[in-house]
Parts: structure tokens; C-alpha cells; sequence
């Protein structure tokens, strides 16, 4: 099956199956309704045939009159070398449709008719490719309108129109190739008349041939080769032709006739057809046998005739027919990449070829992008709802919505800075660590962060802190007296931990905030592991009472009241069978800290469960563990935390250089260099100043900021980056005035000194004195005692000897 756009209809298209010819009109599904007879060819198009002719003859090939001006016609091959003008119904049909119908032309000697091309700018020339027959030429041009015709005798012979079919002429304009076998042929694509007369043919034994019928003493040139089937002209470059064998394609510049300028060899099976698309520039088209994939090969960023570059063919191929193998296709020529295709099942298929798409992102939330000959545009105010999502949901959008609002400059409490994170929680156990970091007295000052980490705290000032136990106390129970509790380490290094985790002396006031914050079951989780239970009983009653999402922490309370410490008992039994069960992950860790025996496993349980916030997992490390297992545990933490990049681990490194390396994690998981660079201008340690790093970060939010034009919020950031570094290197002087006789500067003397200092320095450098400015040239002073006086109130670069002014 072969199938053919009309050149002048965009939905009328031809079918040739067997010598059956139908003429198709295309329509989509919207638009009306389809017949029994029509067929499928998209999900938004069918196709109902028109017209059809049963030719006289088996048909070899076909082509389109390229011009509506004589009508809806083809002209077909035949196996035996006979070509005949094939006409439908046309509205428009005129006395020259009728004088062209059902002509007939063909060669002496019957042979197959292999290839077949109407010549796209004189439509009255027609090329036909024929099989070898002895010393007859096999490339035949015919003048439609003034070719003699085949006539069928009653004996069955056919003989020329006004001859016998022994006489030398057989009607053709022109003949080439005596002896040959032509194989496929295409006239040259150009506007021009006299350039369309140029036309390439691929023969058996010789090769590409190009002809020129513009002068009939040049003789026809081109390459040996075997890639002669299926030549086809670039409708883009009236250079360039490409054709194939087997499974090697060849691209040729006409201009450097000996070589392909580009060559690609299909790893699959064997081409059968190829086909330069009419609307596109450089993509070329194409099939192998018995696949269903349609291959696209693009030559458009080639560099043809230059010798320091390589044309390369890009090819991509995707499955056009559903798994049917392709038998023929055809570009749409008008319609962007839209393609017909014919296959083995005698099904067809409308299909629309996506360009690759270069997405171009603009920094400030635009994109554009290349659709075919079209140019889309997406704002960030236009876009379709889910693409806004997604554009809000960037980090660049996210970074610009919160420099705007000015994130991360409250310095007074850093914690604040979390309300304007734009949606985006990850850095706010940052700030909520920093404000702890800074509300530990000894550990920071208002001026910048300089914290080692809980690592360095624990190791104290020797590396080698060491603890005291003490038997764990239960107030307001039974067992208060009891001295074989729990054991409970303690030392300075761990009391600064708990009170930078807001446990121990700072207990009372994190409660307040946990219960403002209506965290009941971890205010009550922090009083048990404190051996407070009556008042974590206590809390939960309270909460209970709050509203129905609380109401089932009376029965917790009820659960707690029954506790006991005996060993073994069915409280113990039942809450530990239980206990696995609970989701609440702080109620959970309180059963499990009361309903088991306290043992070394069951404290790392609970100090290792990523459910519970770090602050609590690190405090009650730091109650319950010993020296050894705590000191593991603190660095397997920092650790994790550092290779995830999450910014809560800053308290657990500090700033040094594992503190840098944990941010720069972050910022390569969530290029969110805003935060780094916030964080960079607040810490003022000698790792964070030497380190390249944090001075990239600062750099690229800078180019941010600069790319978005918010200068203002640059300038914020500049003043709030220096204000605890000195205000950074003093820019030289780049306006001076000079002495307009010798170009000496007047005030070299003085700038040459240098200014230390910061703030009003910067702007306002000290005044020299009268003796540190440089003597200016004597030749001011030629004249009278006002002249220097009125060359300073002048202030031009003029002659003070003339100076009037």
C-alpha cells in the first residue's frame, strides 16, 4: 500500500492498493459525524473515501500533478512501463483536466516502471525510471502536452498514437541512461524554472547521476555508489539529496558531488523509504522493513561545505502504528510535521511528530519555548493552574516570595524568621537551634555564632569529660524512696546540653511553650522522663478536656495513674504488649521508658526513634546514657545529619567544618543558597571565613538577587552580610582631580593612606591636612595672587593663565 498527500488540498490525501486508487477526505471528530465507510486514522481524525478507480494495469508507483490548475490528477506506473494521467471529480475541473485524462505514454519495449516524478515547477514535464532493455535508455522525460500517446489495438498490442510501434521516437522529450536500470529519481526542488530543470536519477550499476537538461551538451556527473534508491531532494536546499542502500543512508551537496557530506547507519533492518519533510528545515524521514517505527533523522545543525566540521545526523525514532509494521508514509506538505502512514494491515495512521522542545527558563519565572515554526510563552501570572503549582513550588520562587519579605533579618530572634519561609519548613529547626544556641548563656554572643557543636561541649576542654551517676528519684509516687531506679549521668558538659535542648533548669519554661503550643503528649513525655509522673498525669487530664482530638488522652491518664515499678506485674505485662501498637510517637516512647526495664537497649531504642523531635532524642541521651555509648551515639548522629544535609544538625556539629560540609549537603539537595548565605553572614568562626565555600554562596545569592532586580533586597543583604565582618575592603578612589599642566593628582598624597575602620569611615574618610596635600605644579602661580583662588572656584580643566571666570 502507498499513500500520498495531495500537493494542493490539505485534507484530501490518495491510497494505492493493489490497482485499486481511492481518494480520501480527512476530517475530525468534532466537526461531523462518520460513515460505514470511513476510517479511523487519529483520535481526532477519520477519513472517508471520495473516489475510486480501478486501474487498467497493475500500478508500480504514482505521483501528484503538483499544480491544481489542471485538476485532481496522478499520473501512475505500470509493470509493463506504461504511464497514464489518472483523474478524479474536482469542482473546478477545466477543458485542460479532460484533455489530460486517461492519457497514456510509455517506452518501446515494455519493462517495469520503477520510479516515477512530476516535475514540482514545469508541471507539463514528467520523468519515468525504467528496467534495463538492451541499449534503450531507462530514463525518460515526457511533455505531457506534446507526447505521442499509446493506443490499445484489438490485437492486444499497444502502439504509438500516429506511428508504429516499430518507429525509432516513442514520444519522450528527453532520454538518458541507454543500457541502464533506473531505480529512483527526483527532480530538483528551486523555485526558479531554469533550476528546476535539473533532476538526479539512481541507477544499478553506476550510481547517482545528476542532469541538466538546461544544456544538452553537459554531461551528467555524480558518484559510484550503491546508496541509489529512493533519491529524494532536499524541498529546503535545492543542493542537497540524499538517498540509501540497505540499511546505509547517504546525504549529498551537489556542489562536492564525490562524497556524502553525512552518513548514518541504521542498526535495525533495511530501509525501504525516506522522505525530506516539506516543512521542517534539515529533518529527513524514514522507514525500515517489516517495523513500525518511524525514524527521524535531523541535519539542521550540520555545517555543509566546511572542512573543520563533521555534518552529523541526530537521529530519534519512536512507534507510529500501534505495532504495525509501516509499509509507506507521507509528509503533510503545508500542515507542521503531520504524517500519513500506510501499514502491512492495511490500516492508516494521521500522526503529529513532536519537535524536540528546548525549554529556556528565565530567571524571573518566565518560560519560552520552541514549538515547530512557533514561539510559546509562559508567565508566571498566564500559566495553567498545575503549572503554578509547580512554579511556586520552586525554590528560586520560594527564594525571590522570601527576600521580598524580608526572611532571615530579624536578628533579635531568629525563630521569627521561620513565619516567612514561603512553604518550604526545612530550615526552620534551624532558627528555633540558633535562638537556643544564642539563649545559652556562655555559648554565644549577640554579635555572631561562633558554637563548637554538642560534639566539642561534650568532649570538654580536656576531650575526655567524664560523668557522675546518680539513682533515678520518682516524686510523687510510691516509689519515691526507692534508690534502684534508673541511672541518671551528670556533669557540666551535659548540663549545658540540656539546657541548649531546653531540658533540666530550662524544663518550666519549654513547657509553657509545649503547652501553648498545645503539644500535650510530649509536655507529658518530657515530665516522665524528668520522674515527674503526677504532673504528667496531670497534663494530659487538662488536655483531655480541650476538644475531641484530645479526648482520648484521659485514657492515657488512667493508664499512667496505674503505674508500678515492681518487677514483674500485669501493668508492666499489658503496657509493654501495647506499646508497639501506639502511633503517637512521644506516648509511645513514655510506655516504653515505664513499662520495661531501663535496660542500655531500651534507652537507645528510645534515644534512636526519628519520630521524636532531635532536641528530646539528644537530651535523653544525655540523662540516660553513659560516657561511651553517648559519645557513639552523638557522633553517629552528627554524621547522618551531615550527610543528609539537614540544617537541624548544626547543633550537633557547630560551626566548624563539619557544620560547613552539613550546609553545603543542603544546598546541593535544595539550592537554597539564601539560607546558607544567612547563616554564612551570622557566623563569625575562622573555618567559615578561610573556607571557599561559604563565600560561594554568598556570591551566587548575590548574582540571585541581581538577576531578579531587587536591589533593594541586594543592598539589605550587603549591609546585613557586613555588619559583623567589617564592612569588607575599601573600594579605591576612582574620581580624583589632577593639575591640568603636569596631570598630577591633587589629593594623591592623602588616599594613598590607608583607612581602617568600618561604618562612617568608609563614607566619610578624614580630611587631609594642609601639609599632606602635594604641591601642585609652579606654573599656577605665574600670575597674580587671586588667580589660584579662581582656578578652585572654577573647577574646569581650563588654562588658569586665561581662566576669566
Amino acid at each position: 500500500m502507498e499513500i500520498l498527500w495531495s500537493p494542493y488540498e490539505d485534507n484530501i490525501f490518495a491510497r494505492l492498493s493493489g490497482e485499486n486508487l481511492t481518494l480520501f477526505e480527512v476530517d475530525k471528530f468534532s466537526n461531523r459525524s462518520t460513515t460505514p465507510q470511513s476510517v479511523e486514522l487519529s483520535h481526532q481524525t477519520f477519513a472517508s473515501p471520495i473516489v475510486s478507480a480501478v486501474a487498467p494495469f497493475y500500478v508500480r508507483c504514482l505521483d501528484w500533478c503538483p499544480t491544481r490548475d489542471f485538476g485532481r490528477l496522478l499520473a501512475v506506473g505500470s509493470a509493463s512501463g506504461r504511464i497514464r494521467i489518472v483523474g478524479f471529480q474536482d469542482p473546478s475541473t477545466r477543458d485542460i483536466f479532460r484533455k489530460l485524462l486517461d492519457k497514456d505514454y510509455g517506452p518501446r519495449h515494455q519493462r517495469p516502471c520503477n520510479a516515477l516524478a512530476w516535475n514540482h515547477t514545469d508541471s507539463h514535464l514528467i520523468a519515468v525510471g525504467l528496467d534495463r532493455h538492451r541499449s534503450d535508455p531507462s530514463l525518460l522525460i515526457y511533455d505531457i502536452f506534446t507526447a505521442q500517446e499509446y493506443v490499445l489495438l484489438d490485437k492486444g498490442k499497444e502502439e504509438l498514437h500516429g506511428g508504429s510501434s516499430g518507429t525509432k521516437s516513442d514520444g519522450a522529450l528527453y532520454e538518458f541512461g541507454a543500457g541502464e536500470q533506473v531505480v529512483s529519481l527526483c527532480w530538483i526542488y528551486s523555485k526558479e524554472a531554469s533550476t528546476a530543470k535539473m533532476l538526479v536519477g539512481g541507477f544499478q550499476t553506476k550510481g547517482l547521476r545528476l542532469f541538466d537538461l538546461r544544456d544538452s551538451a553537459s554531461k551528467p556527473r555524480g558518484p559510484s555508489t550503491k546508496a541509489v534508491y529512493g533519491v529524494c531532494g532536499d524541498p529546503f536546499n535545492e543542493h542537497r539529496v540524499a538517498s540509501f542502500s540497505d540499511n546505509i543512508l547517504h546525504v549529498w551537496d551537489m556542489r562536492s558531488f564525490d562524497k556524502p557530506i553525512a552518513t548514518h547507519e541504521s542498526s535495525h533492518k533495511a530501509i525501504s523509504q525516506i522522505q525530506w519533510s516539506p516543512t521542517r528545515y534539515g529533518l529527513l524521514g524514514a522507514v525500515t522493513k517489516d517495523s513500525p517505527d518511524f525514524r527521524l533523522l535531523d541535519l539542521q545543525h550540520t555545517h555543509v561545505m566546511r572542512d573543520d566540521h563533521d555534518p552529523v545526523l541526530l537521529e530519534r525514532s519512536f512507534n507510529a502504528t500501534d505495532g504495525r509494521a509501516i509499509t509507506s508514509f507521507s509528509w503533510h506538505p503545508h500542515l507542521e510535521n503531520r504524517v500519513l502512514f500506510g501499514t502491512t494491515t492495511n490500516t492508516m495512521h494521521d500522526v503529529k511528530v513532536m519537535e524536540r522542545i528546548t525549554l529556556n527558563w528565565s530567571k524571573t519565572h518566565h518560560l519560552l519555548w520552541a514549538c515547530g515554526r512557533e514561539t510559546r510563552y509562559l508567565s508566571d501570572i498566564s500559566a495553567p493552574e498545575l503549572v503554578l503549582h509547580v512554579i511556586n513550588d520552586d525554590i528560586s520562587m520560594r527564594m525571590k516570595i522570601r527576600a521580598t519579605n524580608g526572611y532571615g533579618l530579624n536578628v533579635d530572634k531568629f525563630a521569627e524568621n521561620s513565619a516567612l519561609l514561603a512553604g518550604d519548613n526545612r530550615p526552620e529547626a534551624m532558627w528555633t537551634a540558633l535562638d537556643a544556641i544564642r539563649n545559652v548563656e556562655g555559648l554565644d554572643s549577640m554579635d555572631g555564632m561562633t558554637f563548637r557543636g554538642i560534639r566539642n561541649v561534650l568532649a570538654g576542654e580536656t576531650g575526655k569529660a567524664k560523668s557522675t551517676a546518680a539513682m533515678s528519684v520518682w516524686e510523687g509516687t510510691p516509689y519515691a524512696g526507692r534508690k534502684d531506679g534508673v541511672p541518671i549521668y551528670t556533669s557540666n558538659e551535659r548540663d549545658i546540653i540540656l539546657r541548649l535542648c531546653g531540658w533540666s533548669l530550662n524544663k518550666d519554661s519549654t513547657l509553657e511553650s509545649l503547652l501553648y503550643q498545645e503539644q500535650y503528649e510530649r509536655a507529658a513525655a518530657l515530665c516522665v522522663f524528668h520522674f515527674e509522673l503526677r504532673k504528667a498525669i496531670e497534663i494530659l487530664q487538662t488536655a483531655s478536656k480541650k476538644g475531641e482530638n484530645y479526648r482520648h488522652l484521659s485514657i492515657v491518664a488512667v493508664a499512667l495513674s496505674g503505674f508500678t515499678d515492681d518487677q514483674p506485674s500485669l501493668w508492666r505485662s499489658l503496657s509493654s504488649t501495647i506499646t508497639p501498637e501506639i502511633e503517637e510517637p512521644y506516648l509511645r516512647a513514655v510506655l516504653l521508658f515505664l513499662s520495661s526495664s531501663r535496660s542500655e537497649g531500651v534507652l537507645k531504642r528510645i534515644s534512636t526513634d526519628t519520630d521524636l523531635q532531635l532536641e528530646d532524642r539528644i537530651a535523653f541521651a544525655c540523662t540516660f546514657l553513659n560516657d561511651s555509648v553517648l559519645t557513639d551515639f552523638v557522633k553517629d548522629l552528627a554524621e547522618h545529619f551531615t550527610s543528609k544535609g539537614l540544617l537541624e544538625g548544626l547543633i550537633l556539629t557547630g560551626f566548624g567544618t563539619e557544620g560547613i560540609d552539613l550546609v553545603q549537603n543542603y544546598v546541593d539537595k535544595t539550592s537554597d543558597v539564601q539560607t546558607a548565605s544567612l547563616l554564612t553572614a551570622l557566623v563569625l568562626t575562622r573555618e567559615w571565613s578561610e573556607d571557599p565555600r561559604p563565600h560561594r554562596w554568598v556570591e551566587d545569592y548575590r548574582e540571585v538577587l541581581d538577576s531578579w532586580m531587587l536591589w533593594e533586597a541586594r543592598a539589605i543583604f550587603d549591609v546585613y552580610n557586613n555588619r559583623l565582618k567589617g564592612g569588607g575592603p575599601r573600594m579605591p578612589r576612582q574620581i580624583v582631580a589632577t593639575c591640568t599642566f603636569c596631570g598630577k593628582s591633587i589629593a594623591h598624597n592623602a588616599s594613598s593612606q590607608s583607612v581602617s575602620g568600618r561604618g562612617d569611615k568608609l563614607l566619610f574618610p578624614k580630611t587631609p591636612n594642609v601639609s599632606e596635600i602635594p604641591k601642585v605644579c609652579h606654573r599656577l602661580f605665574l600670575a597674580n595672587s587671586d588667580l589660584l583662588f579662581n582656578f578652585n572656584v572654577c573647577n574646569s580643566n581650563c588654562n588658569p593663565i586665561k581662566c576669566k571666570k
